[in-house]
């Protein structure tokens, strides 16, 4: 092979594509505390999962000791580009393999592997979808007459996949199948949000899957869709003393996934661009003694 072809590299055949992706994640199994068992196959037939991992809750890998077993879907693709350096990437998920999903009611955790056709270095990244999630990405690409979309997948860090499937089996007993499929329409006088996957080094409020809980008289727990955060908002009132009297002061706080934003007597503001640190500073006409 000449030089030029070495820095290129040559083409990988898809069967060795995924090999490659199904040796990196049963590497990642094989990890300590050792309580997950996997079962992944190379040219595995099934429908569309390509294995499962069972999850134990103790390092006696024994029947009693069987805390469940998650369903996986492995896919492997190769690139030149330096993104195991990124926390995050886009693949594309077919709508034929999420109908499977969505008609077991258990959830996926969804695996992709780049591989570097030059150093053959391997980096996994992945995506929990819970049963709730699946049924309405499935009725969104149904509505927009779509076959696929184009979703984000976190970077798998060592030792974070334990938790990954242990909160996949929590979460899919929140969202039993009898739930999602009844029509219900009772009106919940409390709500609970949840973030599953919460890790405290790459966490993005705007960017996680939100599951909306509707809270029954009995404290049930209905499961009723899912959201993405776009804004918070607070308004309030502070009362301070000048020169011995009281004053209330009216302010508001916006934040979203670019921008935190405080506007204070609706007339003095302050704005702080996250991307690049900057501040805006902007002072309205005085209305009021207070706006001072």
């Amino acid at each position: 092979m000449d030089d030029q072809n070495k820095n290129k590299g040559e083409r990988i055949d898809n069967k060795i594509i995924e090999h490659l992706a199904c040796l990196e994640i049963n590497s990642l199994i094989l990890k300590p505390p050792f309580r997950l068992v996997g079962n992944i196959q190379v040219d595995d037939k099934g429908i569309s999962y390509d294995g499962e991992i069972q999850v134990y809750n103790n390092t006696k890998l024994i029947k009693s000791n069987v805390v469940g077993e998650v369903r996986v879907q492995v896919k492997g693709t190769t690139t030149f580009k330096k993104i195991h350096k990124l926390n995050k990437i886009k693949h594309r998920v077919e709508k034929k393999d999420i109908e499977v999903y969505n008609k077991f009611g258990v959830g996926v955790l969804y695996f992709v592997v780049t591989i570097n056709p030059s150093t053959y270095k391997r980096q996994a990244y992945y995506r929990l979808f819970a049963p709730i999630e699946l049924k309405k990405l499935l009725l969104e690409l149904n509505n927009r007459g779509k076959d696929t979309k184009y979703l984000n997948f976190k970077k798998l860090e060592e030792g974070h996949l334990e938790y990954l499937c242990s909160t996949l089996l929590e979460v899919t007993k929140k969202q039993p199948q009898k739930f999602l499929e009844a029509n219900i329409e009772t009106n919940f006088k409390n709500y609970k949000v949840d973030f599953i996957d919460v890790n405290k080094d790459s966490f993005n409020l705007f960017e996680e899957t939100a599951y909306i809980y509707g809270l029954t008289a009995e404290n049930i727990e209905i499961p009723l869709d899912v959201a993405h955060l776009s804004k918070i908002n607070k308004a309030d009132t502070e009362s301070i003393y000048l020169n011995d009297e009281e004053v209330n002061i009216s302010y508001e706080i916006t934040v979203t996934e670019k921008i935190s934003k405080v506007v204070i007597e609706n007339t003095l503001s302050f704005v702080l661009n996250k991307d690049n640190s900057l501040g805006q500073f902007h002072l309205g006409r005085l209305k009021t003694l207070r706006s001072y």
